[in-house]
Order: structure tokens, then C-alpha cells, then sequence
């Protein structure tokens, strides 16, 4: 928000510069953003969403957003399995919370638990991060974040319309036009808060899953099947759990 305020005078020339552009060197510039918000250290990937919509209109913004996402889902995974592996490892094993997310996506509710991830608050760039060391597979990684961004991806991208719209109704000083951008802000707000909270539900409720089973498969003296398709477990359960049992 600071670096939004500072910076929106500069912003605004970005977009009107990035909105002359022509379809091809449009649709490069926003790939290449998406590939570098996409990446641990990256940031702006919402604003990416919202100026995609405000300059293109909602279909075209759509259209554009899900390419740039692939695409850049894809090469920060890639990047990530093999540039920053270890560091993404370390760092995930101080966390409780990313150790019980990363047991969670390698057992039978993977892919479930990604789409979920997708629509919570943490930084796109890390959820990458976080994601690339586990052994899901590229193409189901790929479809599961698709489907997760998804939801965010129609709310924000109807934003950008919208903020389009604002410039309209401030030209026209019109009072039914701010009565009707105001109402449609505070229905975009509503319904991205809505979906963020139940996501988190629904993923604490598979993270606590998860490590009940853990807790139950140790008090037994067994360790949690991997082989079976009902767990929500796998093999690195122990691993992450580091000697004790933390029910997130």
C-alpha cells in the first residue's frame, strides 16, 4: 500500500504507457511481469490482475491474466525445483504451518490443498517457492493452481473494469454512477473476502486432518501409508515433524 501511494503518479504513467502498446508487445509485457512476480522475491501480482482488467476489459484481461499466470507458474517452478530447492527447503522446515501444508500437498489431497492455497492471502511468490519442493508432478501443479487462481482471478480482473468505469463517472460527475462504482467496490470486496475465508477453512481443516493421522499412525507404532489413496499423508510426515506432533 506505501509503495502503491509513493509510487501512483509513476503507476498511472505506466499504465497509460502500457496501454498504447500494441496486442503483441502487450501480451509480452504482462507475460514477462507475471514471470517475475511468480518468483519468491517477486512482488504485484494482484496489480497485475487489476491492470490487466482496466486496460484490456474483462474478457481480453481474463484471457491474458490465465496465459501470464501459466506461464509464469511454470517457470518459477521450474526455477525453483532447481535453483532454490535447498534454501526453499530450510525455510519451509522453520514454519510449522508451511511443514504441515507441504505433508498435506504430497499425499491424497495434493492437488485439493493447492487450488485452496491459491485463494489465501500468502504471496504468490512463496506459495511457488513452497510448492516446487514437493513431488506433485508439473501438468497436475499447473491444473490445480489454474482452478485455484481462478475465483481471484474473475474478482480482480472485474476490478479493473470497474476502476475503468470510476474515470468514466468522475468525468460525468454523475451520482448514480459513484452510487453504482461504490456498490460494485464493496461487492468485489465482499466476495474476495468471503472466498479467502473459506479457503483457510478448508485448508486448516486438511492440514488438522493430516496430522491427526500422523498423531494416531505413531501412537500405533506405524508410519502413515504411502501407498494407499485415503491418506492425506506421505512419506515425508516424519520428516517435517522433527520429533514431536503439532496439531495446526
Amino acid at each position: 500500500l506505501a509503495s502503491l501511494a509513493l509510487g501512483r503518479q509513476h503507476l498511472r504513467e505506466l499504465l497509460l504507457w502500457a496501454g498504447g502498446l500494441d496486442g503483441a508487445a502487450g501480451l509480452l509485457l504482462f507475460t514477462v511481469g507475471f514471470i517475475v512476480v511468480s518468483l519468491p522475491c517477486g512482488w504485484g501480482y494482484i496489480l497485475l490482475n487489476v491492470a490487466a482488467g482496466y486496460l484490456y476489459g474483462f474478457v481480453l484481461g481474463m484471457g491474458l491474466m490465465v496465459l501470464g499466470v501459466l506461464v509464469g507458474t511454470c517457470v518459477a517452478h521450474v526455477a525453483c525445483k532447481r535453483l532454490l530447492a535447498r534454501w526453499a527447503l530450510a525455510w519451509v522446515q522453520r514454519s510449522e504451518k508451511l511443514s504441515a501444508v507441504v505433508r498435506v500437498v504430497e499425499g491424497a489431497s495434493g492437488l485439493k490443498v493447492v487450488a485452496l492455497a491459491r485463494l489465501t492471502p500468502v504471496p504468490f511468490g512463496l506459495q511457488n517457492a513452497v510448492f516446487a519442493i514437493t513431488d506433485l508432478s508439473l501438468p497436475n501443479y499447473l491444473m490445480a493452481s489454474s482452478v485455484g487462481l481462478l475465483p481471484t482471478q474473475l474478482l480482480n480482473s472485474y476490478l479493473g473494469t470497474t476502476l475503468r468505469t470510476m474515470e468514466d463517472v468522475i468525468a460525468e460527475q454523475s451520482v448514480s454512477g459513484y452510487f453504482i462504482f461504490s456498490l460494485q467496490i464493496v461487492i468485489s470486496i465482499g466476495l474476495m473476502f468471503y472466498v479467502v475465508h473459506r479457503a483457510q477453512v478448508e485448508l486448516n481443516a486438511a492440514i488438522v486432518a493430516c496430522e491427526m493421522e500422523m498423531k494416531t499412525s505413531l501412537v500405533t507404532g506405524s508410519q502413515p501409508s504411502i501407498s494407499g489413496s485415503t491418506t492425506s499423508c506421505n512419506k515425508r510426515t516424519v520428516a517435517f515433524a522433527g520429533g514431536g506432533i503439532n496439531i495446526v
